[in-house]
């Protein structure tokens, strides 16, 4: 599903200040139907791993391999096509707040050029299957923050995504709607067949649905494995401060 070998991201010096290592020799392995978390302090490179991993950058050396096409070799137009088939969940929503429920979860669609009757019939089922088709007709500022995330959740899987990348998307959530949240994305997971691969600072998140987790810190990843074994027997300093809390019969 996505390989990624040695890949290395720099940011050039600006003025004064030093060039950036944001990511350094990275190796991962993501296998189709992982619900894979990668867990990190700010700053530990987990965002730039997120944009290169649907394209948006471009690492200064090394590969990605994302459904066993080579990012970096891919034309503007494939590359186009392939992040339609890659669902995004940010932490802040971006909801068009000028458009309805219906509308936000629509606009994927419209872009991709589906017809008129295509649109309805997957904007009732998608907003169904995340409990909102009651509230279709509702804007942004009418919903509650677990509402808004639903929305988003079911705008990203408008095209039928094969990846679903999460960002933080659980952060500015309360405790209760974060658990409702984590538990739809687990079905999602589960009934669909969409691989997870979610990024977080909240090793709890990782606790409740992920299967694999790589934890990061200072650009490179520390630690890599299935998280019943991470999380029982953490080798690296930054994974025991993370699962400080985290008793041993809790970690599923």
């Amino acid at each position: 599903m996505i390989q990624i070998e040695q890949v290395t991201k720099r940011y050039p010096a600006k003025q004064r200040e030093r060039e950036v290592i944001a990511l350094q020799e990275i190796d991962l392995q993501i296998e189709k139907g992982d619900i894979f978390g990668i867990v990190g302090y700010s700053g530990a490179g987990k965002s730039t791993l997120l944009r290169l991993l649907n394209g948006l950058e471009k690492p200064t050396s090394g590969s990605i391999h994302v459904n066993g096409k080579k990012l970096a070799v891919l034309s503007d137009g494939e590359l186009r096509v392939l992040r339609q088939k890659i669902g995004m969940i940010f932490q802040h929503y971006h909801l068009l707040w000028s458009r309805t429920v219906r509308e936000n979860v629509a606009f994927p669609l419209e872009i991709a050029g589906k017809t008129k009757r295509e649109i309805e019939q997957r904007t009732e089922e998608l907003l169904r299957r995340v409990g909102l088709w009651e509230r279709k007709d509702a804007y942004p500022s009418e919903l509650s923050g677990g509402q808004k995330q639903r929305v988003g959740i079911a705008r990203a899987l408008a095209n039928d995504p094969f990846l679903l990348l999460c960002d933080e998307a659980t952060s500015a959530l309360d405790p209760e709607t974060t658990t409702s949240i984590l538990q739809l994305i687990k079905e999602i997971n589960q009934e669909m067949g969409i691989t997870v691969a979610l990024i977080t600072h909240e090793m709890s998140v990782v606790d409740a649905i992920c299967n694999k987790v790589a934890v990061m810190e200072t650009g490179s990843i520390v630690e890599l494995g299935e998280v019943k074994q991470v999380f029982r027997e953490p080798q690296h300093e930054v994974t025991k401060r993370f699962t400080e809390g985290l008793g041993g019969d809790h970690i599923a």
